[in-house]
C-alpha cells in the first residue's frame, strides 16, 4: 500500500475525560509500476538518469535509468503521477506519466538545455573577479547559480532554453543584472551562449545623520540613495546617524523620511568613494 497522511481536527474535552474520535483511514493499493524509457529531444536515450516522483501519495520514490533509459519505479497507485527527471548534461524537468498495473510503459522525453560562458571584470581596472557567486532565473521559476573561477571565468547551466537574467550582488560593487535569450544546444551539457563580458562597477559608501528643523536627530528615519540607474536604501540608527554602503555612483539623490515628514541632499559621487558628514534635515 501507498503512504496516506490525513488531517484529524480533534476538538477538546467536555469535561475531564478524554474524549474519543472514530476515523476510517482508507489505504490506496501499490500495485502498479511506472516502466519506461528517457530519451532526449534529439531521440537519444539518457542513461544514469534519476527519475523521482513529486507530490501526491507516491512521492519520493524514484529509481535511476539504466544506460539505455529504462527505468521502473514500483509499488505506486494507478493512475497519472508527476516526476522530477534530473540527468548530467540536461536542466531538470518535471514531466507526467502514467503508473500501470498491466505493463504499460511510458516514454519520457527531456529537452536538451543549453548554457552561458562568460568572464567577470572590475569595471574600473579590468582586473577578473574571482569567487564572485551569479545566480541565474529563467522560465517557469528555474534558477541556477555559478561561482567564477579565479581568471574571472564563468559557466552557468545547464539552462533549460528561453529568457534568463544573470543577477551578481558583491559586497563593494554595484547589483548588476544582464538578461540574456539562451538557445538549446546541440548536444547535452555543450554551452550555447558565449563570450559574455560582465563588468561590474564599484559603489560608494554614502553617510551622516538626519536631523528635523529644530536640529535635533531623528532616530530610525529611512534614507534612500537613488541615482538614474540604481537605488539602494537603508535606516538610520536610534541617534540618526546612518551609512548606506554600495550605494549608487554618479548623480546621486539621497533621501530620508520619517513619518509624514521628508528631505533629500544631492551630491556627486564616484565609484569607490566615501562620502560621509552628509546632513539630512526633514520637515
Amino acid at each position: 500500500h501507498v503512504d496516506a497522511r490525513l488531517p484529524l481536527d480533534l476538538a477538546p474535552a467536555a469535561g475531564t475525560s478524554a474524549t474519543e474520535q472514530h476515523q476510517d483511514i482508507q489505504l490506496e493499493t501499490a500495485d502498479a509500476t511506472l516502466l519506461g524509457t528517457i530519451a532526449d529531444s534529439a531521440g537519444m536515450p539518457v542513461g544514469a538518469a534519476r527519475v523521482e516522483v513529486v507530490g501526491g501519495v507516491g512521492e519520493g520514490r524514484g529509481a535511476t535509468s539504466a544506460p539505455d533509459g529504462t527505468f521502473a519505479i514500483q509499488m505506486l497507485p494507478r493512475g497519472e503521477v508527476r516526476v522530477r527527471v534530473a540527468a548530467t548534461g540536461y536542466p531538470a524537468q518535471e514531466l507526467d506519466a502514467t503508473a500501470s498495473a498491466t505493463g504499460a510503459r511510458a516514454r519520457l522525453v527531456i529537452q536538451l538545455g543549453g548554457a552561458v560562458e562568460g568572464v567577470l571584470l572590475d569595471a574600473r581596472s579590468g582586473d577578473p573577479l574571482g569567487g564572485v557567486t551569479l545566480t541565474g532565473s529563467g522560465p517557469a521559476g528555474a534558477t541556477a547559480d555559478a561561482t567564477t573561477a579565479a581568471n574571472g571565468r564563468w559557466k552557468l547551466g545547464p539552462l533549460a532554453a528561453g529568457a534568463w537574467r544573470v543577477q551578481i550582488a558583491q559586497p563593494g560593487y554595484l547589483t548588476l543584472a544582464y538578461d540574456v535569450d539562451v538557445p538549446a544546444a546541440s548536444s547535452p551539457g555543450e554551452t550555447s551562449v558565449r563570450d559574455v563580458r560582465l563588468e561590474i562597477a564599484r559603489g560608494s559608501l554614502l553617510g551622516g545623520t538626519v536631523r528635523d528643523d529644530r536640529g535635533q536627530r531623528v532616530p530610525l528615519a529611512h534614507v534612500v540613495c537613488r541615482s538614474a540607474t540604481a537605488e539602494v536604501a537603508g535606516d538610520a540608527d536610534g541617534q540618526g546617524d546612518f551609512r548606506i554602503h554600495d550605494a549608487p555612483t554618479g548623480d546621486v539623490d539621497v533621501v530620508a523620511t520619517k513619518g509624514d515628514a521628508a528631505g533629500s541632499t544631492h551630491v556627486i559621487v564616484n565609484a569607490g568613494d566615501e562620502v560621509l558628514g552628509l546632513s539630512l534635515e526633514i520637515r
